[in-house]
């Protein structure tokens, strides 16, 4: 890299770091776009920043078109068409808004970062990333199912290449296979796939040679996981125990 490259790399890193210390995500993702079109070899560091930036931008506003979505449902149920048509604009901004960040990070995700990735953990990671923001599309996209089909294939990858490649206890592969889990309990309405991919891991924690030394993030991650098997295992036992003690009698 040429000193002027270096010298540009720089001074869009120290952008990267104030926009996260005054927690201006919007300030960060342009920074990153920027950093990856520089650098697309992005340090481990680098790509927990791209991670944290995105998940901020998305997920506030995320959280505000289901607020939204549910007032419209409300305003379509009472028949006020003047809340309606607020409602439906609202969404209709949320949605762009959503749509341009998700569609960026899958574009450097897919086209810059991962045909330079070098090591198993950036690879995990950067298919959890694809599988989370096609998720995401997927909810609000007018074909869903062209996004929950790569959500899938990506969180597919990103376990495939964890289990083989990474520790169980790994930070990485804990977040990657919660969050596949949850597309398969959630999304594809899987709950015996989800349920044995967690019970799974959560066997290989168990058995590790460095299960009593988990960190902080790492432990909260796991105790997500038992968390969803307790919850999901009780769901599961009570279908089963409806169908078997109360048959339904046709008539």
């Amino acid at each position: 890299m040429e000193t002027s490259s270096i010298d540009n790399k720089l001074a869009i890193v120290a952008n990267i770091r104030v926009a996260l210390l005054t927690k201006n995500y919007e300030e960060m993702t342009d920074a990153l776009r920027r950093l990856v079109d520089y650098a697309p070899e992005l340090s481990w560091e680098e790509l927990e920043w791209l991670s944290v930036a995105y998940k901020h931008c998305v997920n506030s506003r995320r959280s505000s078109w289901h607020t939204v979505r549910n007032a419209l449902d409300r305003a379509e149920l009472l028949g006020n068409v003047g809340n309606i048509t607020i409602a439906e604009t609202m969404l209709r901004d949320i949605e762009k808004e959503m749509r341009f960040h998700c569609k960026n990070i899958l574009q450097m995700l897919e086209q810059k970062i991962i045909p330079n990735a070098k090591d198993d953990n950036t690879m995990v990671l950067c298919h959890k990333l694809i599988g989370d923001y096609n998720r995401c599309l997927a909810e609000f996209e007018v074909t869903p199912a062209i996004f929950t089909e790569k959500s899938f294939n990506a969180y597919r990858e990103a376990y495939k290449i964890g289990t083989k490649k990474l520790e169980a206890v790994s930070p990485v592969y804990l977040a990657m296979v919660l969050n596949y889990s949850l597309f398969l309990y959630e999304i594809l309405n899987e709950p015996k796939d989800a349920l044995d991919i967690l019970v799974n891991v959560r066997n290989r924690v168990v058995m590790h040679k460095d299960a009593k030394k988990l960190d902080e993030e790492t432990n909260m991650i796991f105790e997500l996981i038992n968390q969803n098997i307790g919850q999901w295992g009780q769901r599961e036992e009570a279908k089963r125990t409806l169908r078997t003690d109360n048959p339904i009698t046709l008539i």
